[in-house]
């Protein structure tokens, strides 16, 4: 799909894909969101500078978040994030990735607790 508004650096009142704000790059760098319905599916990685204020999800944290462990440099497959904003943003089918302290930032920022891990000696 063809968005001529895509490469606006601020991007308002919108419902659109995530891959297709991304085109052929793995990366969103430079964006602000404010009120728009994003449809995945894809997992969003922020790396740096970006932040999420009153965003909604459409599903419990625990499915939602994808935690990636500490010695992990790689990431392949997810939409890395850099200096970008969403705020009152709808995420339908969006999960969101990253290291444990940053999933935890944004579990705090939503007001609500983060999945506690699965107990290692369960079976």
């Amino acid at each position: 799909m063809i968005l001529p508004w895509k490469d606006e650096r601020h991007i308002s009142h919108r419902s659109f894909r995530i891959v297709d704000i991304l085109g052929e790059d793995t990366f969103i760098t430079g964006k602000t969101f404010e009120d728009c319905t994003i449809y995945g599916p894809a997992v969003l990685v922020p790396i740096d500078r970006t932040t999420m204020d009153q965003i909604a999800l459409d599903g419990p944290l625990d499915a939602i978040f994808w935690e990636v462990p500490e010695d992990r440099m790689m990431i392949i497959g997810a939409v890395g994030l850099i200096d970008c904003t969403f705020r009152r943003c709808k995420f339908h089918g969006l999960g969101i990735g990253g290291k444990r302290p940053l999933l935890e930032l944004f579990a705090r920022a939503l007001g609500v607790p983060f999945p506690a891990r699965p107990d290692s000696n369960t079976h």
